[in-house]
């Protein structure tokens, strides 16, 4: 068994591949995962089965998204694992999510689909989140785009987008501007 934490979370793992992250905001991931998979703990997580969340600001966010159709957000990142994540988070919290690896596919989904939001990874393979933004907006300029990155720094080029948010804000935070850009 071996423990990695920072001042936001504590990742727990076993010789038999469980995981179990624990975020400072209340939410706790547990996980079952190949034993020869790594495992990064950022804002990305190896895939898991199940996901639970509690604390009033995700209950709150959950009991709106629920009196409506739930939103539709669509998730980008080329990294699976954080995709998952976030993905898995979102959904907890009552909303509707599309998900897609690339821009190209990004756009496919997005024009197929009645989304609400966007949240996109900025280094994409090939493309970044705020070339995608911008070509998002040319379709539909209603619709809210969020940019998310490693950095702390805000990228060039955010004119599209709505809001910059670095991967170090953690759920809590994401689920909180998600809720701000769609008026919850």
């Amino acid at each position: 068994m071996g423990v990695k934490s920072s001042s936001k979370s504590t990742l727990t793992y076993s010789n038999d591949g469980d995981v179990e992250a624990r975020f400072a905001e209340g939410f706790r991931v547990q996980s079952a995962i190949l034993k020869h998979e790594k495992v990064w703990l950022g804002f990305g997580l190896s895939p898991f089965s199940k996901v639970t969340c509690s604390g009033t600001m995700l209950e709150k966010q959950s009991q709106a998204a629920d009196k409506e159709r739930h939103l539709v957000i669509l998730c980008v990142d080329d990294e699976k694992p954080a995709l998952f994540l976030r993905s898995a988070v979102l959904t907890s919290a009552g909303y509707k999510v599309l998900t897609a690896s690339s821009s190209g596919e990004a756009l496919q989904v997005f024009r197929e689909n009645d989304v609400d939001l966007v949240i996109t990874d900025h280094l994409l393979v090939g493309a970044t989140g705020t070339a995608l933004a911008k070509q998002i907006k040319e379709l539909r300029p209603q619709v809210p785009i969020v940019i998310l990155s490693g950095v702390v720094d805000e990228p060039e080029g955010m004119a599209a987008a709505n809001l910059f948010l670095s991967k170090n804000a953690g759920p809590t935070e994401m689920l909180a501007q998600v809720a701000r850009l769609l008026n919850l």
